[in-house]
């Protein structure tokens, strides 16, 4: 990925020396009586600014549009992981030879959910949710939630227990 840090700090620089500029142009303007500046030094004044703010506002567009693609580019990744490693829980489901419903099941047992709420999410009673788990268990080789994650862990780190 792209560092963007040097577009962020060239975009504060411009910033700020835009900044400085027009406070000096105001202190000049302000100060006309006690201080006699040539108009067309005011101008020149002026003149950076706007060098300045465009400075600014193009390299604070650059910085957006490199986060942007570099935002994108990191969410595909994100999605091309996350697809195989569903791909990978799947084959492992697979060869514990978990039915459609005992898959579900070990899906949310893994990320978490208690019988209760996976009653819920199922809309199952909490009897036929405890049998599924019981199942799970059982072809997994494992008696807790607690086992089945580290067990569904290992074999997909290739640590088969």
């Amino acid at each position: 990925m792209s560092d963007n840090r040097l577009w962020i700090f060239l975009t504060i620089f411009f910033s700020t020396i835009l900044c400085l500029l027009a406070f000096v142009e105001f202190v000049l303007v302000l100060n006309d009586s006690a201080i006699k500046i040539d108009w067309k030094y005011i101008e020149y004044i002026e003149i950076a600014e706007v060098v300045f703010a465009v400075l600014g506002f193009v390299s604070g567009m650059t910085a957006t549009f490199r986060f942007y693609r570099d935002n994108s580019r990191l969410t595909r990744r994100v999605g091309n992981v996350q697809k195989k490693f569903e791909t990978l829980v799947a084959d492992v489901f697979r060869e514990w030879q978990l039915t459609d419903a005992e898959s579900e099941i070990a899906l949310l047992l893994i990320k978490g959910f208690s019988i209760s709420e996976i009653s819920s999410i199922r809309e199952k009673s909490e009897g036929t949710v405890k049998n599924q788990c019981s199942a799970v268990y059982r072809k997994a080789g494992v008696s807790s939630k607690q086992q089945l994650v580290s067990n569904v862990l290992d074999m997909l780190i290739g640590q088969k227990s």
